[in-house]
């Protein structure tokens, strides 16, 4: 049979297979499969600290804009932090601060902080002195302050597509999030505009956004300026393993301050700072704390004048030229069952001179002519 024959008869054929009922299997088009959707990521504060600490150096600016109430006052204000770090005990943080709320409240200016090892250099804004002291353990915020990288908030997951970009001649991937992918147990968010840039390789945070309305509920410390109204974060991380250099401020070299030559114990937590006042809490006992200061203030050529060592306080008292320094060590945290604290105070005071009466010798009366 020809083949145009065979072409003729399939309708026939196909009609007939209808009317019989036969069933006919007809190849459908195949279905193209949905790609997955994006694998949740997880962003952790913590591990934004763990790639940095991961630097050899690095460079951080952090801008903060507020505008709302505070205290049923209107405030506004900006305020500019910068960290250079090189090593973990080699930083320096210079914070500016703009704002129209009172000084007893939030002081504008320039503050800065600088460490260099063991030796701490501070000037709050405000101020021309520097406060220099010989502590391991001292952080900005002993000093006044702000904690603005606790003002990051950060999406904990996100499943939006990430925009590859190229910033700052890193390869990045770009992510947007909202008020629905962030929160906080201190604030109330809304109207969240948020976006964060993360290197595509190390998934170091380079860049962060945020515009937010937010009602405070409880303020967080060492970062509370308004009770609520508009905030805008700009962070950016830069000069990620390149040199920094970090010296000590000249205007603070020819300063010879006692508490610049005095370390604390080592478990020591800061409580208070000033030029001639030190606090800080400690675990260890009042005994060991006298015998730490007896020992260093008389190396250091100080003149013991009293020493009283009980288990349960220390007092001290060195003298040297015209300077006096005295140690309080007292129980903390009596009334709450915790473990066992001390307090100890550190003051230097300056021994004024006593006035010295000098006797005249009289003249005999004979010779007052």
């Amino acid at each position: 049979m020809k083949k145009t024959n065979i072409l003729k008869i399939i309708p026939y054929l196909l009609t007939i297979a209808i009317l019989c009922g036969c069933n006919l299997t007809v190849p459908t088009t195949p279905t193209v499969e949905l790609s997955p959707s994006p694998e949740e990521i997880t962003f952790e504060l913590s591990s934004i600290d763990h790639t940095l600490t991961s630097l050899t150096s690095y460079r951080t600016n952090l801008v903060v804009e507020f505008d709302g109430q505070r205290d049923g006052e209107t405030v506004a204000g900006r305020i500019e932090s910068l960290i250079e770090q090189t090593e973990p005990d080699v930083l320096r943080r210079y914070v500016h601060t703009n704002t129209d709320l009172p000084n007893d409240q939030i002081v504008s200016g320039v503050a800065e902080f600088i460490r260099i090892g063991e030796q701490v250099y501070s000037k709050k804004a405000g101020e021309e002195d520097w406060f220099i002291i010989n502590s391991t353990t001292a952080a900005p915020t002993d000093f006044g302050f702000f904690d603005l990288e606790r003002l990051l908030l950060l999406p904990t997951q996100l499943t939006r597509p990430a925009q590859l970009e190229f910033l700052n001649e890193v390869n990045v991937r770009h992510y947007r999030f909202d008020h629905d992918d962030i929160s906080d147990p201190n604030l109330i968010l809304s109207d969240v505009r948020g976006d964060l840039w993360v290197t595509d390789k190390d998934e170091y945070l380079v860049q962060y956004r945020l515009s937010a309305t937010i009602s405070v509920i409880i303020p967080p410390p060492n970062a509370y300026f308004m009770d609520q109204g508009q905030l805008t974060i700009e962070y950016s991380v830069s000069g990620m393993n390149e040199p920094v250099e970090i010296i000590p401020p000249v205007a603070a070299l020819n300063i010879n301050s006692t508490f610049n030559k005095l370390t604390h114990l080592e478990d020591a937590k800061i409580i208070a700072m000033f030029p001639d006042l030190v606090e800080y809490s400690s675990h260890l006992t009042p005994t060991h704390a006298g015998i730490f200061y007896r020992d260093q203030l008389t190396k250091l050529g100080w003149t013991e004048k009293t020493i009283a060592l009980f288990e349960e306080k220390a007092e001290l008292h060195f003298t040297r030229a015209e300077e006096e320094v005295t140690i309080f060590v007292t129980p903390y945290n009596v009334e709450k069952k915790e473990a066992k604290q001390i307090k100890v105070l550190l003051q230097t005071t300056i021994i004024k001179p006593q006035n010295v009466m000098t006797a005249t010798t009289p003249v005999p009366v004979e010779n007052q002519k």
